[in-house]
């Protein structure tokens, strides 16, 4: 990976982290997810890409939690579920390339993405944590799905902004790269 590349993951995983606790900002609207959709499209080394995800959001969650505990926040960064979030999210982008065959194009993959974590979590709060609706029934699972409606929306905003803000740094990295390596050749 060339150097660029590296500053570019550092970069993303450090705005990622800070905006993840901007205070009013809209629920599910946030860039983790995209992150585990693009940077492995758009990097080559998958488990280094994968890496600054996972760290950008694990370092944003002790970031919550920290000012959860000072009082500064209302929203824990440690909660029941966490892991099996965190699963859901690393699940996403491997689900996602699967219904996609591999393809490697934009809009279908942020769409796609957003459908899947929306359907996996939404799912899980229901099976583990049965939402607001204690039945299991067909009918709560489809409250506790319409009750996410707003997080999705949100979250496919998000895939696509943010997932436009990684492909276009890489770009702009690769061209710069590219321009930087002839002319001094």
């Amino acid at each position: 990976m060339k150097k660029g590349n590296y500053s570019i993951l550092i970069i993303i995983s450090i705005i990622a982290m800070l905006y993840r606790i901007i205070p009013y900002r809209l629920p599910g609207f946030a860039p983790q997810i995209a992150m585990f959709l693009f940077l492995p499209v758009v990097f080559r080394n998958k488990f280094l890409a994968y890496g600054v995800a996972a760290f950008s959001l694990i370092a944003s969650d002790l970031l919550y939690h920290g000012l959860y505990y000072a009082g500064l926040s209302a929203i824990p960064g440690i909660y029941e579920g966490q892991l099996l979030n965190y699963l859901l999210l690393v699940l996403t982008p491997v689900l996602t390339s699967t219904l996609l065959q591999g393809t490697k194009r934009f809009f279908p993959t942020a769409i796609a993405g957003s459908v899947i974590y929306f359907l996996l979590s939404n799912s899980m709060v229901w099976i583990m944590y049965q939402g607001l609706h204690p039945e299991r029934t067909l009918t709560a699972y489809t409250l506790t799905l319409y009750e996410g409606l707003p997080f999705f929306l949100n979250s496919v905003l998000a895939n696509l902004f943010f997932g436009a803000l990684i492909c276009s740094s890489s770009i702009i990295v690769q061209e710069k790269s590219q321009i930087y390596s002839s002319s001094h050749s």
